[in-house]
């Protein structure tokens, strides 16, 4: 999450349960899985024409912040689309965020994960600020990303299908700002829009401030995987937030 786990093996993702060649699906995970699962799990990767599904394009009021100062914009990108740029600057901001926390992992398996297929992000840029003499001008310029992925979690039942937030990461100099909290807002529509179980991340335990941030602020609790509920002792917490389901046709406001 805002300092995510890797290699951490926990559920699995759209990259083992949907695959690209004629989306045909495993046959050992059809067997396992329930159909209404993989139904909701194709909505969520793919649109009507078999290409990545923009997730953010229905929430275009929540994609533009101006406010208090600030210009912002939310982009989706994929593992496909996001650009070397965006990955160089990506990379470096993990590392730049963890370094202080004694957290790290090599910069190829960070790289490796972001260009994962299935991988998706929520990208934000601040445009450039207005002047007395000009409207805003100029490049935009990174400030923050999430990285998720769509996934289906069956350690345990029931089977459940989750959005998996493996980072949120926040430049220094625009914490405290509101734009994690509007980045997650804005992921936990899209799950509920997806009619997905629930939002689900991994906080390192030293990260007091990030841990504070999701459980005081968010209102997210442990999930029913975390370790700690099985006297294992490890060096993240597993954290999730369940998502409100529609009503069904016919029933009473």
């Amino acid at each position: 999450a805002e300092d995510g786990i890797r290699d951490q093996p926990r559920s699995r993702g759209l990259g083992d349960v949907y695959k690209r060649q004629g989306d045909a699906l495993h046959k050992k995970v059809s067997i396992k899985t329930e159909k209404h699962h993989l139904a909701t799990l194709r909505t969520a990767l793919r649109d009507e024409l078999g290409g990545d599904r923009d997730v953010l394009s229905s929430f275009g009021a929540f994609t533009k912040y101006d406010r208090e100062g600030l210009a912002l914009d939310v982009h989706f990108r994929t593992g496909n689309t996001i650009t070397d740029d965006e990955l160089d600057w990506a990379e470096d901001l993990v590392h730049r965020n963890l370094k202080p926390l004694g957290h790290g992992w090599s910069p190829q398996a960070l790289m490796d994960e972001m260009c994962d297929p299935s991988s998706r992000f929520a990208l934000v840029t601040e445009r450039a600020p207005k002047s007395k003499k000009a409207p805003r001008t100029g490049k935009s310029v990174p400030v923050a990303f999430a990285h998720f992925r769509f996934e289906l979690d069956d350690d345990d039942a029931p089977e459940r299908a989750v959005l998996y937030v493996r980072e949120l990461q926040v430049a220094e100099a625009r914490r405290g700002s509101g734009i994690g909290r509007r980045v997650m807002g804005l992921l936990q529509l899209v799950g509920a829009k997806l009619e997905l179980d629930c939002v689900l991340l991994t906080v390192f335990e030293s990260n007091k401030g990030a841990r504070a941030f999701y459980e005081e602020k968010l209102k997210y609790g442990l999930d029913r995987d975390d370790p700690s509920l099985f006297g294992r002792e490890e060096c993240y917490r597993l954290l999730s937030k369940s998502l409100p389901k529609p009503k069904p046709l016919g029933e009473a406001n």
